[in-house]
């Protein structure tokens, strides 16, 4: 998880005019709880994060 913060803020810091980031949920092939879980690592663990650290 640090380095998905890490990168995502970097990205975001070098790129204002980025103004939505999105993510595939579901690779071809994968389980459906396996995309869930990806998903909710991201919303309740890498987006807080992120948000933190741009806002400092």
């Amino acid at each position: 998880m640090p380095t998905a913060v890490d990168e995502l803020t970097a990205l975001i810091s070098a790129t204002p005019q980025i103004k939505d980031v999105h993510f595939w949920a579901q690779l071809p092939g994968e389980w459906v709880e396996s995309g869930s879980t990806r998903i909710r690592v991201l919303a309740d663990q890498v987006v807080p994060a992120v948000r933190e650290r741009l806002a400092a």
